[in-house]
Formats: structure tokens, sequence, C-alpha cells
């Protein structure tokens, strides 16, 4: 029931951040192209012909409009290509607009991690931190958790973030379960686990 739990929680996590690139392509002051390749990488991309579109990306991004550029980063990303995505993503950031900012630096950030480049995702999450719109803080501070275990330190601080940020079960379990794993739980921490998930407690 415990991983049930906090499957639900990175499922949740993994949509949302779904949504977030899909939120790139539709809501981006970006022009339609009005060119063959671009109206093609549109239509590659909408039908997943993954193979159509790392022919395109093998030809380079040049004369790519960063509509194009962006639907080239949501099949990466969908593929799991975190490594090819990293630095479309960077490049693509200039172009958005400021409120779209925060969601790329997330994208950034979690394909930093995917990658093995846990310290600077770590520090691009600390920076992150400050501009984060409400509905990204608790993620921000789960991946400054999982990034401080990486790096060798304490994920406590995160944790207990992470439980103060919480406004539903699932995310205080997780919250909860790192904050007692880390050694640190306090008495009132053990009891509300326990009256959360009374069978794994």
């Amino acid at each position: 029931m415990f991983h049930s739990m906090e499957s639900v929680v990175l499922l949740k996590f993994k949509m949302l951040a779904r949504l977030c690139i899909f939120t790139f392509i539709f809501l981006m002051v970006f022009p339609y192209s009005s060119c063959s390749e671009g109206s093609l990488l549109e239509d590659m991309f909408f039908q997943r012909d993954w193979t159509g579109i790392d022919g395109i990306l093998q030809k380079g991004q040049q004369n790519l409009t960063p509509r194009e550029v962006s639907l080239l980063t949501n099949a990466l990303w969908l593929q799991k290509k975190w490594d090819l995505a990293l630095p479309l993503l960077i490049e693509n950031r200039q172009y958005l607009p400021p409120e779209l900012i925060p969601y790329q630096d997330m994208m950034i950030m979690l394909a930093l991690e995917r990658t093995g480049g846990s310290r600077e995702a770590y520090e691009r999450a600390l920076v992150l931190l400050d501009k984060s719109p409400k509905e990204l803080v608790y993620y921000v501070y789960y991946a400054l958790a999982r990034l401080s275990t990486d790096i060798g330190r304490s994920p406590s601080k995160w944790y207990r973030l992470m439980l103060d940020q919480s406004d539903e079960r699932d995310q205080r379990t997780v919250a909860l379960k790192g904050i007692v794993g880390s050694g640190e739980a306090s008495t009132n921490d053990c009891l509300e686990l326990l009256n959360i998930e009374p069978l794994h407690a």
C-alpha cells in the first residue's frame, strides 16, 4: 500500500512534467511555420513518428523556428532522450514568456538529474525556488531532497519543507517517509505516518 501511494505521487509528478512540456507548444507565442519542413515536423510529432523526427534532428536546428525546436524537444523528452533534449531546453529558454520560464527551468533541472548532473541540477533547483509558482514548489523541494542524497547531503530539510507545503495525503506520505528515512523524524512524524500507513510503519 505504501509503495503504491508513493507511485501515485511520482505519477502525478510525471504528468505535471508532461503537461509543462505540452504547455510550451500551445501557449508559447511562437508563430506557426509556413515552410514545408516545419509543417512536416508538426505532423510527425502528433503522429509520434519518432524516426522521422530523428531524421530532422540529424540535419541540425539552424533553420528551425523556436516553435519547431520546442516540438523537437518534446519529441525527445517523450522518448526519454534526456541528453539530447537538454541542450534544446536550454537553447529555447530565451524565447519563452516570463511566466513559462520556471516550468522550462524545472525541465532543465530534471534533464540534468537524469543525465548524471546532480550537482548542477541541485544548484539550479535552489535558484528555481525563488521564482517557482505555488504548484511547482512541492516538486522543487522533492527534487532537492533527491539531489541532496545524490550529492551526499542530508535531505531532511527538504522533506520537512515538503511536509509543510503538502496539501494532499499522498504528498504528506512521501514527505513523512523521507523524514523517517533520514533518521530525523520526531515522535509526531512517526505517529502521523502510522496513522496514514499503519501496516507499513
